[in-house]
């Protein structure tokens, strides 16, 4: 980082630095973007009261706001990158406790998949029993439905081929309409 990024804030007279204060709101195409977020009052007061002193160079709450995230995530964070672990995670506690979350978060969808085809097992089950072979196809074609609209990815792929396995034949197969039923000839 150079001293103009903002490393040294107070010039040879010792005096603040402009330079080390300014983020720049457009890129050197002339390009900006407008950021928006809610922040507790203490801080808006507290920002309004170090833009209203002109004890720093800030015109604007909007100058402090941009300088502050200017030097939290081109200065600060990086910094902070390079003490993460494996994953993207902080090495500590809280981040191998996230990683372990993660992991039973996965083991969760296992049980949870296990647990809907044990379900829907019962339900098509049941019709089956009861001679209602067009209810256990209603019910699978909707539960097809609703997987295809699930994120794409492993646990959607592995519902629908795990559906398909089980119960594609059956969804397959249904009764189908005779055209000479609605022709009004015998």
């Amino acid at each position: 980082m150079t001293e103009k990024e903002g490393l040294k804030v107070v010039n040879m007279q010792h005096q603040i630095d402009p330079e080390a204060f300014r983020a720049s709101a457009k890129d050197e195409k002339g390009h900006t973007e407008r950021l928006q977020c809610r922040v507790q009052p203490a801080i808006a007061q507290q920002i309004s009261a170090i833009t209203s002193t002109k004890a720093f160079p800030y015109r604007t709450q909007g100058d402090l706001v941009r300088h502050g995230v200017y030097r939290h995530v081109l200065q600060y964070l990086p910094g902070l990158l390079r003490q993460l672990g494996s994953g993207g995670m902080l090495a500590s506690i809280e981040g191998q406790v996230d990683i372990i979350n993660m992991l039973l978060l996965d083991e969760k969808r296992s049980r949870e998949f296990e647990g809907v085809f044990e379900n829907i097992s019962r339900q098509v089950t049941d019709f089956m029993m009861s001679g209602a072979e067009g209810q256990a196809r209603r019910v699978l074609l909707k539960v097809k439905t609703h997987i295809a609209a699930m994120p794409d990815g492993y646990w959607k792929e592995k519902y629908l081929k795990h559906l398909e396995d089980r119960w594609g034949m059956m969804m397959k197969e249904g009764p189908r309409a005779k055209l000479l039923d609605f022709s009004g000839s015998e």
